[in-house]
C-alpha cells in the first residue's frame, strides 16, 4: 500500500534498521555511488534496496522475510531497476553472484560467533568491494565502550584487504577493499 503511495520514507520507517539508518542513506549512497559500481550483492538486505538501488546499478537483494521480498521485487519492476530480490537464508548459501560491491549491515556479529566462519564467508563472496556495518549500541541501549571490531580488522589484515572506517549515529561502518 505505502509502495503504490511512493510514500517510501514511511516504509522504510517499518523496518527498525531501516528506520534507524534513515538520516545518513545519503552519505551512505554517496560513498556507494563514489565507488562507480555496476552491481551490488545485499545480503539480509531488510529494505536497503528501497533506498540504495538505483537503475543504473544491477542490485541483488538477498533476505529471509518473504514479505520484504515481494516489496523489493516490486519497488525494482515499479522503478525500472535491473537485478533481483531473492528469499534465502545466507548462512546456507553456497554460491554468491559475482558482483562488484557486496553490503553486509549488522549481519557479521549475528551471522555466526566465528572468526573462522566469518573469514570463509568473506572469502566466498566475489566482489572487488564490502561495505559492512555493526551497531555501536548495546541491546539495552547504550554506546559501546569499543565499537570497532578488532577480530574484523585483523580478518581483513589477513585477506590483504584495505578499509576505512565511518560512523554513523548508530552504525560502524567499514569499506573494504580487494586488493
Amino acid at each position: 500500500f505505502l509502495l503504490k503511495q511512493n510514500k517510501i520514507i514511511e516504509l522504510l520507517k517499518t523496518h527498525t534498521s531501516t528506520a534507524e539508518r534513515l538520516a545518513f542513506y545519503p552519505k551512505l549512497k554517496e560513498i556507494i555511488y563514489s565507488l562507480n559500481i555496476k552491481s551490488i550483492l545485499d545480503l539480509a538486505s531488510g529494505l536497503n534496496p528501497l533506498v540504495l538501488a538505483s537503475p543504473n546499478i544491477e542490485y541483488y537483494a538477498f533476505d529471509i522475510k518473504e514479505s520484504e521480498i515481494f516489496l523489493i521485487n516490486k519497488f525494482f519492476k515499479k522503478n525500472k531497476i535491473k537485478g533481483k530480490a531473492i528469499i534465502k537464508d545466507i548462512r546456507k548459501l553456497k554460491d554468491f553472484p559475482k558482483v562488484e560491491l557486496c553490503i553486509l549491515f549488522k549481519i557479521l556479529d549475528i551471522l555466526e560467533n566465528s572468526y573462522e566462519l566469518a573469514k570463509k564467508f568473506l572469502e566466498k563472496i566475489n566482489c572487488k568491494y564490502f561495505l559492512i556495518s555493526f551497531s555501536t549500541i548495546t541491546l539495552s541501549g547504550k554506546k559501546m565502550n569499543s565499537p570497532r571490531r578488532f577480530w574484523l580488522e585483523k580478518i581483513l589484515n589477513q585477506m590483504n584487504y584495505s578499509f576505512k572506517t565511518f560512523s554513523s549515529k548508530n552504525e560502524i561502518f567499514y569499506l573494504v577493499e580487494k586488493l
